[in-house]
């Protein structure tokens, strides 16, 4: 029971993380539409899309570092299974291989920091990597 009250509260705490770092963008993108209509000037802000892969659990802390967030629910459902895989013996899973896909506004030359991914067996896939501005 306990083991299972435990998991419980991993969950949602990952989900609590996930919501938050989606919530951050959000607000971010709504204040610098906000500053940028009362300064009169239109600053140009970018949508980097890149997708990254690997082995274990996914580092969270990343998500912090290169200011990105999962793209989608099912990006998001693969990060939080990749952390219950590793939490909870009991249930047997096999690893998710798909890649996921994170998404960062900001600069246009910005790049997700693949050094840093690797040094946790993460990989970012170069070829994935996308910018777009953004409307």
């Amino acid at each position: 029971m306990t083991n299972s009250v435990d998991l419980l509260i991993l969950i949602v705490f990952a989900f609590g993380i996930l919501l938050g770092y989606w919530a951050v963008g959000f607000l971010v993108s709504v204040f610098d539409s906000y500053g940028t209509i009362i300064k009169g000037a239109k600053m140009k802000s970018y949508v980097t899309t890149f997708t990254v892969n690997g082995n274990g659990e996914f580092p969270m802390d990343m998500l912090r570092y290169d200011s990105c967030h999962p793209v989608g629910s099912d990006d998001a459902s693969r990060i939080v299974r990749s952390i219950h895989r590793y939490v909870d013996d009991n249930v047997p899973t096999e690893p998710d291989r798909s890649p996921i896909k994170l998404r960062h506004i900001g600069d246009k030359g910005w790049r997700p920091t693949a050094g840093r991914w690797s040094s946790f067996l993460w990989g970012v896939d170069p070829l994935s990597i996308t910018v777009e501005e953004k409307r």
